[in-house]
């Protein structure tokens, strides 16, 4: 389904036709699947994920911009559903931390120390990116510390944009399971 097929189906679902609405979420659907699982969220998750990013697009429809293109919203609205989950996610976490620590300790202080725990969190990041294979690291180094592109990566390492879309989310995953548990790659 091209742009223009999507903003047509869009404007009759602003009229209240559903099944238009129907129509470009099956058009869509495996994009967006694809883009929350680059995001990082996990497979069980992703059917789940996508659900709540078509019912959030579709409730906020008519804030939609008619001039503009519908992927870059819809990814918007995707990238920022997966961004609050995964602050939930940490927030939650360090919450059953506190918890624990203070059912352990009752003259544990009720605050915690963020800086501490941002720093042990970027040294094991970092420990874990040095145990990465070369290529993989470098993916990330231009990725994140040179700001390029997936194209210029695969130009430029003579790859894919999807293979190195591929390697980035699984190396995403790799590192957050590394940090998690604390466990080489």
């Amino acid at each position: 389904m091209n742009e223009e097929d999507i903003k047509i189906a869009l404007k009759m679902a602003l009229k209240g036709d559903i099944e238009a609405y129907g129509t470009v979420v099956e058009a869509l659907h495996c994009e967006i699947r694809g883009f929350c699982a680059m995001l990082g969220v996990r497979q069980d998750d992703l059917d789940d994920f996508c659900q709540e990013i078509f019912v959030t697009t579709y409730n906020t429809l008519s804030k939609f911009n008619k001039n503009s293109h519908f992927r870059p919203w819809i990814r918007g609205i995707a990238r920022n559903i997966v961004r609050m989950y995964w602050v939930k996610y940490y927030k939650d976490r360090q919450f059953r931390e506190n918890l624990s620590l203070e059912q352990l300790d009752p003259y544990a202080s009720a605050e915690s120390d963020w800086t501490q725990q941002i720093a042990e969190s970027l040294a094991k990041l970092e420990t874990c990116i040095s145990r990465l294979p070369s290529h993989l690291s470098e993916i990330l180094h231009r990725f994140y510390r040179q700001e390029q592109n997936t194209e210029q990566i695969a130009l430029e390492m003579k790859r894919t944009p999807v293979s190195v879309r591929v390697t980035l989310m699984r190396t995403r995953t790799q590192l957050f399971d590394c940090i998690m548990e604390d466990n080489s790659i």
